[in-house]
């Protein structure tokens, strides 16, 4: 975080600044139940989403027509959700990085007013006020797991869709297209985890 340097000229007393920090505070709790709201129903969402996907596929693999066509659409189908999949992603990253900025404001203020109050209440405080805090990165929070979630389920379609394509226009063994399923679908969940981990500790360092 870049640090901001006062200038010298004053345009606002202690009250005014005062009210401008109450104000900000508020503000702030508003935004992370907004964001922590946002992203209960992103989940929500892509959870419905993927179920919808599999059935669809379940489906065309089932369904009784041409198998060239078959293949088209399933593949289609697998590389529109799997891009919607990633946008997904992208979203409960940022989120998450908008949620963690506004706490560590909060962390701020609270530790300011705290530390310059007439009582001495700083002693008993049990929230939190260290403004470096939460990062962005935070492997135990939330977010973070919903990203691996969200990672996961992504990975799995690519699993699904080569099994689909193997079966269909190869004919190959269940075994086979598993396996190979499996290790598109693994190397996959590799990626996204690992690209969404580095954004994330990117942004704690700007």
């Amino acid at each position: 975080m870049k640090a901001l340097l006062r200038g010298d000229k004053k345009h606002f007393n202690e009250n005014d600044t005062m009210q401008f920090l109450l104000m900000e505070y508020d503000k702030c709790f508003e935004q992370l139940r907004h964001y922590d709201s946002i992203q209960n129903s992103v989940i929500v969402i892509g959870i419905t989403g993927y179920i919808g996907v599999y059935s669809g596929l379940y489906a065309i693999y089932q369904g009784s027509f041409d198998t060239q066509v078959k293949v088209w659409i399933a593949n289609f189908t697998v590389f529109m959700s799997f891009l919607i999949g990633l946008l997904l992603i992208d979203f409960i990253v940022k989120n998450r990085d908008y949620f963690a900025r506004n706490a560590r404001q909060l962390n701020s203020i609270r530790n300011y007013v705290l530390s310059n109050s007439e009582i001495d209440f700083i002693k008993y405080n049990k929230h939190h006020i260290n403004s470096n805090y939460p990062l962005s990165l935070s492997y135990s929070s939330t977010s973070y797991i919903f990203v691996m979630f969200l990672c996961l389920l992504n990975a799995s379609l690519v699993w699904s869709g080569d099994i689909i394509y193997l079966q269909l226009q190869y004919n190959l063994p269940v075994y086979t297209a598993l396996c190979s399923g499996a290790k598109w679908g693994g190397i996959t969940f590799i990626l996204e985890l690992c690209i969404s981990t580095w954004i994330l500790s990117r942004k704690d360092k700007q």
